[in-house]
């Protein structure tokens, strides 16, 4: 079975390049994966944040405009706390990009576009460990897709990252 859905991974960069926000959540593991997305779309000229908390999700969320987007995550798709965040994403009137393992989860269903990663668990290497692996994969993926459609500005700005973190280098 071929989760990854091209067309759905074209649209969700088409839909981040035009975004004037874009907010990343996710609790627990999945909060670790949301900031490393920060990490690197920082770079992208957009402004954005990740919230691993989900009192700092719906704080968030109720700011949102429509030209905002929302990367939420979690490998089951069943986080009570994001699932409430997203609705206050969906009601505030913007995109919603959720990336989980679960095509019938409670998360797909509110989501604008879904990305899918397959796990499965080994001995020695649990389903979660694969599963981060996995969102980290396609989010360099989204990242590198939109970095490619704001090349210049991207390029401007880890120049520009690199003269101030050279700073902090004896």
């Amino acid at each position: 079975m071929h989760l990854l859905n091209d067309t759905a991974l074209e649209q969700a960069i088409k839909v981040l390049q035009e975004a004037s926000r874009i907010e990343f959540y996710g609790n627990g593991g999945s909060g670790i994966i949301a900031m490393d997305a920060y990490h690197k779309f920082m770079r992208t000229g957009i402004s954005c944040i990740a919230h691993t908390d989900s009192h700092f999700q719906i704080m968030g969320a109720g700011l949102l405009s429509k030209n905002s987007v929302v990367i939420g995550i979690s490998h089951s798709g069943s986080n009570k706390g994001l699932l409430e965040a997203l609705e206050i994403v969906r009601a505030r009137g913007a995109k919603i990009i959720v990336i989980t393992s679960y095509q019938k989860s409670a998360l797909s269903q509110l989501a604008d576009i879904t990305l899918y990663t397959s796990t499965r668990e080994t001995e020695f290497r649990t389903e979660a460990s694969s599963s981060r692996l996995a969102q980290l994969s396609l989010l360099d993926t989204l990242y590198v897709g939109l970095s490619l459609q704001r090349q210049e500005e991207t390029l401007k700005n880890l120049q520009s990252i690199r003269e101030t973190i050279s700073m902090k280098r004896i």
